[in-house]
């Protein structure tokens, strides 16, 4: 696991400056304003570098990947794409909404990852496990569209976006993405 997570921590570093070249050169840049905190234009897309790094990392640690994972990998290569896009020309909000959307209820219907319940704490009878059954896929999707603009409104400040991807790359090698299991810090699975 350490190699894994030293390897995407490595790979982040590396790639980071030739995806900010990328981003200058095709002018994906974020100029200053009331919201940004930075004083000259930054290049955008350094999401390209977090995706590559993770990614390059978890195939390495655990090949041949599962189902899931592939599953996983092919929604988050369209939902990089869109992000791409995004930065060099700027996509509608609801269209990105949108594909977000499909994408989720995709990785539950054909990639098998939900949340198929959880571990309720509290009753007379202590900890029990709570099914979901027909909202899983409603949970699910929530869930995953929520985490997916949490990233998003984080970039609006410099690097704080990496930071957190960083420390989910870091669960992720942990072992919290495996075939089967849950891919929740903590989840049932």
């Amino acid at each position: 696991m350490k190699a894994a997570f030293l390897l995407s921590a490595v790979l982040s570093l590396a790639l980071t400056p030739l995806v900010a070249r990328l981003a200058r050169h095709c002018g994906a840049v974020d100029h200053p304003d009331e919201r940004r905190t930075h004083k000259a234009p930054m290049p955008t897309c350094g999401g390209l570098a977090i995706f590559a790094a993770f990614w390059v990392s978890l195939l390495i640690r655990d090949w041949p990947p599962s189902p899931p994972v592939l599953a996983l990998l092919a929604a988050s290569t369209v939902l990089a794409g869109v992000s791409f896009l995004d930065d060099l020309y700027g996509v509608s909000p609801l269209l990105r909404l949108g594909v977000q959307l499909v994408l989720a209820a995709a990785l539950w219907q054909v990639g098998g990852i939900r949340i198929s319940g959880f571990t309720w704490p509290f009753g007379h009878a202590g900890p029990h496990y709570v099914t979901l059954g027909g909202a899983s896929l409603a949970l699910t999707v929530l869930w995953i569209v929520l985490i997916t603009n949490a990233m998003n409104w984080l970039d609006g400040m410099d690097g704080l976006a990496g930071g957190v991807a960083q420390g989910g790359i870091r669960d992720g090698l942990e072992g919290r993405l495996r075939p089967g299991g849950a891919l929740l810090a903590g989840g049932h699975g």
